[in-house]
């Protein structure tokens, strides 16, 4: 994300009571500095150095940047993108960014997804399609409520019906947990590790 910050012109030297005239602009009308992603090194010749401290930054974020002379014409170009893990049919949360979003001026695309909507981060197939895609930048953030009927608390009170299968103790099963309990366990601790490792890679 852009930050800016307001300059004025030096004062004179001779130490006269002169205020210079700062020019007032609106925030979204003040020019973007081409220059201010790239890092200063003592060694200007050491392009490694260089390249790693750098900020990395998405092609599509920098592609926008570089086609607009104003921070109007970048946030005109740049959409950001919201990944919804776990999203159910009907997406309220993704609904509700994008109407705050819009309320902003922000372009947001959300992608909504969830095995109710084809997609099973249980298979290899989305989640190493996805876990590519944030970290190559495709995602400015996500968000994850992943299954929780294993970690569910109200399976520990008495007359709930349904056996716990997991402890703070036994965190990815009980060692009582018959074959189709611990397979209820690990199908809990699966999805909980992989969106986490999304929302990780998310820049």
């Amino acid at each position: 994300m852009l930050s800016s910050s307001s300059e004025s012109e030096d004062v004179p030297a001779d130490g006269a009571n002169q205020q210079t005239a700062t020019k007032e602009e609106s925030e979204d009308d003040r020019e973007v500095d081409p220059e201010w992603r790239k890092v200063k090194t003592e060694n200007e010749e050491d392009e490694e150095k260089k390249q790693e401290d750098a900020p990395w930054i998405p092609i599509r974020v920098t592609e926008a940047l570089q086609g607009s002379k104003t921070f109007k014409e970048f946030m005109e170009r740049r959409r950001f993108n919201f990944l919804h893990m776990f999203s159910g049919s009907i997406d309220g949360l993704g609904e509700a960014v994008s109407r705050m979003a819009e309320l902003q001026g922000i372009k947001v695309r959300v992608v909504a997804l969830d095995k109710k909507r084809g997609m099973n981060l249980a298979e290899p197939q989305p989640f190493n399609d996805f876990l590519e895609l944030v970290r190559t930048g495709e995602f400015d953030a996500a968000h994850c409520g992943f299954r929780g009927r294993s970690f569910n608390r109200r399976r520990y009170r008495e007359g709930s019906g349904t056996a716990p299968v997991r402890s703070s103790q036994w965190i990815y099963g009980l060692p009582s947990n018959d074959r189709e309990q611990q397979a209820e366990a690990d199908l809990g601790s699966l999805l909980a590790i992989r969106s986490v490792q999304i929302c990780f890679k998310v820049n």
